[in-house]
């Protein structure tokens, strides 16, 4: 059964609850478990509620607005999502700059943003093609691709 992102999952071959970050293709999952990202097959994971797990899950939110509570509460206002749409990677690490675009990707996708402009300059290259691996390994990613007038600059569409 293959599990969405953000899906609560109970890896088995520990026995820890997470949340599923992003899913790639083979079903492989990368599980946030506490503060560490865990990877593992789909085979090692079963759903939280089938893992008669100790917290009580929530009540569905009710899907329609009502005088006391406003529409898309979960959305950030205009001037916040405008700030969500870009990500800039000067001077990171890989391994801090592949934290930083999964960490921004959902926030942007979570506030309802089409794209994601990922600034990573063009140096030796290595970020790039990290972010570029990062980016065709999740689902919620439909295509990128380096912007023309900047090689500096990958724009990642949802």
């Amino acid at each position: 059964m293959p599990f969405p992102i953000g899906a609560q999952v109970r890896v088995t071959t520990f026995g820890k609850v997470g949340r599923v970050v992003s899913v790639s293709r083979g079903g492989h999952y990368r599980v946030l478990v506490g503060t560490k990202q865990v990877a593992c097959r789909e085979s090692e994971l079963e759903a939280a509620s089938a893992a008669g797990g100790k917290r009580k899950p929530r009540a569905p939110a009710s899907p329609l607005p009502s005088p006391s509570r406003p529409a898309f509460t979960d959305r950030p206002p205009d001037r916040a999502r405008a700030g969500l749409g870009s990500i800039d990677l000067h001077g990171a690490t890989v391994e801090e700059a592949l934290r930083a675009v999964e960490a921004r990707l959902d926030e942007a996708l979570r506030a309802g943003l089409d794209h994601l402009d990922i600034i990573h300059g063009r140096g030796t290259g290595k970020v790039r093609h990290a972010v570029h691996r990062l980016l065709r390994a999740i689902g919620a990613v439909r295509h990128f691709e380096v912007t023309p007038s900047n090689p500096g600059v990958t724009r990642a569409y949802f």
